[in-house]
């Protein structure tokens, strides 16, 4: 990358053509490859798709990051059509991230438009990441010379030593990933071009913009001192933003169920705000959220995690041994955040305790007896699709309507199951219960 950007002479040219000979990139026009992670720097929901990548042997995070810096400082290096960039204003955000606005100074000054463009650089343990952000709100602002995403970025993952003699630092992963989703329904051309197909539809039971105004908010009141206290050897990045949006999409559900009644337009302000139980709660950063929010409620989880002491006395956390047949919930909602072997039970759970409504984010694949199993797929579909089938299959005999929706979480798991409408007479829930004794643990058989 360094020897292309550099050649300037018949020596350098003939290196940079011997450089060339080795990029065999993988390709992802033609298939979807997602790449989930949580903005750094931005602390927002991204989704993004992978492009290309490459593994390689001679190269370096300092190599990355001189390559990066020279395109940056030096754009026509990479779009011929551009003349120079001209620094608008740099900052240092933290040690590890720092951002640079820049103005795209265009060749043909009298059919193209300038562009005024975010670039940011974060570095860590595990590599670097640069990313490219037009700063521009409709794409008619967008020239031609320039991608027609919201954002793309260059990453660099550092090769992991496998050895404590191995001493190289160089060797690791070259990727380019776009954002998604594109723009707006007029790049469909664009689309096409790249081979993208949208995979999922977020925001089908929620409100977007309510959601979008209720994720900053709690961001801005919760991200920074989650992240500064956390005790977790897990990344505080990731799982403070995630939980944050998890809180954000069910407060947006409930908002609506609080707001309306059957008829949607007829508001009902006197219903009290949603009493939750969260099974297998984990670090208990949802629960905290939604206690601080005003919403009654607890988690249960088996074992005590250290993260809880940090939480302070409003925030119920509870360490019992669940037992999910026995259970009765005295909940409005039943909560399975990622919940592990508890999942596919929680359906039953509700059903249980009087048909309460519940969500449920799937994750790892268990059946009823507590098993890892491998989902069995049919064309078209993931393992994790087929698993969420087999949890809807059981909120289907349970007598819940199953309803998905997808979270703008950063993670493949990002699935909700919601069960708050019944398929079928309360009267048939202790014929249910008697029959699901004996075969329960069967079911998984017929998906």
């Amino acid at each position: 990358m360094k020897l292309a950007a550099e050649a300037v002479d018949l020596t350098a040219e003939k290196k940079r053509l011997e450089a060339y000979a080795l990029y065999k990139p993988l390709f992802y026009f033609d298939k979807f490859k997602e790449f989930n992670e949580n903005s750094v720097v931005s602390n927002e929901q991204a989704s993004w798709r992978v492009l290309a990548e490459m593994s390689v042997s001679t190269f370096n995070v300092e190599n990355f990051i001189n390559v990066m810096k020279l395109w940056t400082e030096e754009p026509d290096k990479v779009y011929p059509p551009i003349e120079k960039s001209v620094l608008i204003e740099t900052s240092t955000i933290n040690n590890e991230s720092y951002f640079i606005k820049r103005k795209l100074i265009p060749k043909r000054k009298e059919k193209d438009s300038e562009l005024a463009e975010l670039v940011t650089f974060h570095t860590d343990a595990k590599g670097c990441r640069v990313e490219f952000s037009p700063i521009c709100d409709e794409i008619s602002s967008i020239p031609y010379y320039y991608p027609k995403v919201n954002k793309f970025k260059y990453i660099f993952e550092q090769k992991i030593q496998t050895s404590s003699t191995e001493s190289s630092t160089k060797g690791g992963k070259l990727i380019l990933a776009v954002s998604e989703p594109f723009f707006d329904s007029s790049v469909e051309n664009t689309k096409k071009h790249v081979g993208f197909t949208k995979r999922a539809t977020y925001d089908s039971i929620v409100d977007k913009e309510q959601y979008n105004e209720i994720y900053k908010k709690l961001k801005t009141k919760y991200s920074k001192k989650l992240v500064e206290n956390w005790t977790e050897k897990t990344d505080p990045l990731k799982h403070v933003y995630e939980d944050i949006a998890i809180a954000s999409w069910l407060i947006s559900m409930w908002s609506l169920e609080n707001t309306c009644n059957e008829n949607i337009d007829q508001v009902d302000k006197e219903k009290p705000k949603m009493k939750f139980l969260d099974l297998g709660c984990g670090n208990g950063l949802l629960v905290y959220i939604l206690n601080n929010e005003g919403y009654t409620g607890y988690g249960v989880d088996q074992s005590p995690r250290e993260f809880w002491k940090t939480l302070g006395k409003n925030t119920d956390l509870r360490c019992e041994t669940i037992q999910p047949f026995e259970l009765e919930a005295d909940a409005d909602w039943i909560i399975g955040n990622h919940a592990d072997e508890l999942v596919p039970w929680i359906p039953l759970v509700s059903a249980r305790s009087g048909f309460k409504k519940f969500a449920v984010i799937p994750c790892c694949f268990h059946d009823l007896a507590g098993r890892v199993i491998n989902p069995k797929v049919r064309k078209g579909e993931s393992k994790y699709g087929s698993y969420c089938n087999f949890v809807g299959g059981i909120m289907e005999e349970c007598g819940y309507v199953v309803e998905r929706d997808f979270l703008r979480i950063p993670s493949t798991r990002n699935i909700v199951l919601v069960g708050r409408r019944e398929s079928f007479d309360k009267g048939d829930n202790a014929l249910l219960f008697t029959s699901f004794k004996s075969d329960c643990f069967a079911l998984y058989d017929t998906y």
